[in-house]
């Protein structure tokens, strides 16, 4: 959640969108912070998890490795279940830090690896 900051008191406040500081205000989305010169608050960094689009996210496999997930998604319902989601009209990205896709890609991987595909696994998580 968005956060600003009061340095002197060091009291900070959850707003609805990121601070942005202009022409002497901190603009909050649902609050404004008076700041004449900037030094009275601070924004606080929000961490963002790293998305990328579902077509780049299929591109981080190779040929191959996207090849035998087809084949597997035939027998493995855990690959197939992972890959529909993926394929769903409504999905638009792939949030890559979340801790359920990367036991989605590993698994994935360790299967085509198992499959025949040689696959190094530890480079890929690195």
């Amino acid at each position: 959640m968005p956060q600003i900051t009061h340095i002197e008191s060091n009291v900070t406040h959850n707003v609805s969108q990121n601070p942005i500081y202009q022409n002497g205000i901190w603009e909050c989305g649902d609050q404004r912070f008076v700041d004449p010169d900037g030094t009275l608050y601070e924004s606080v960094p929000t961490f963002t998890p790293p998305a990328v689009s579902v077509t780049y996210f299929m591109l981080l496999f190779t040929p191959a490795e996207r090849v035998k997930t087809r084949e597997l998604r035939e027998t493995d319902p855990t690959i197939n279940d992972f890959w529909l989601l993926l394929e769903h009209p409504k999905t638009e990205n792939v949030v890559m830090a979340l801790p359920a896709i990367q036991a989605s890609i590993q698994y994935t991987l360790e299967a085509i690896d198992a499959a025949g595909v040689e696959t190094d696994i530890a480079a890929r998580k690195g």
